[in-house]
């Protein structure tokens, strides 16, 4: 007895058959977009992979320091862009992490992704940078005073200066100097 539902497989012919033409040439599509022109300099350029950590840093009363650190992804920028685009101790020192919090408004918002330099491990000059205070993290712009301190800046004008004292040098570490912010615009 024959399954009906069975179907043996019908013999192949020796001739491979061919497709209609109308089938296998397709109309160009209307809209080509040409993105990238690869160039021979483009293909030899070196290309800098900057680690994503899933490290916040707070923008306003700070955060706790993280225990470790998670690289989240990553994000390739051509070496020449960076060079050309800012000043940076090597390339292997740059991370992105996420500052939270509006004290830093309009120059960053909630959430900007911050392109920071991790070899920069001191104030040398007044800039924003990622620190270390009393085991919180901050993101906030540093002055150094004439007389040793170093006043703790917030660019939302709603938040007032706080100043660091002598005393709590100790306790002040430097884990970077923020370089630059993606900042998302919505239109």
């Amino acid at each position: 007895m024959r399954d009906p539902s069975f179907l043996a497989p019908e013999p192949q012919s020796a001739a491979p058959q061919q497709l209609p033409e109308s089938a296998v040439t397709r109309p160009p599509p209307k809209h080509v977009w040409n993105i990238v022109a690869p160039n021979e300099k483009a293909r030899t350029e070196k290309v800098v992979h900057i680690p994503v950590l899933d490290v916040q840093g707070s923008q306003g009363d700070g955060r706790e320091v993280p225990d470790h650190e998670i690289v989240a992804s990553q994000i390739s920028v051509r070496e020449s862009w960076l060079r050309r685009n800012l000043a940076f101790s090597a390339p292997g020192n740059l991370s992105i992490i996420a500052g939270v919090g509006d004290s830093m408004k309009p120059t960053f918002s909630d959430g900007d992704l911050l392109l920071v330099d991790r070899g920069v491990s001191e104030i040398r000059v007044d800039a924003v940078y990622v620190l270390e205070l009393h085991n919180k993290l901050y993101i906030k712009r540093l002055q150094i005073r004439p007389d040793g301190a170093i006043l703790m800046l917030s660019d939302n004008k709603a938040y007032e200066p706080y100043l660091i004292q002598e005393a709590d040098m100790e306790f002040v570490h430097v884990r970077a100097r923020v370089l630059m912010a993606w900042n998302a615009n919505k239109l």
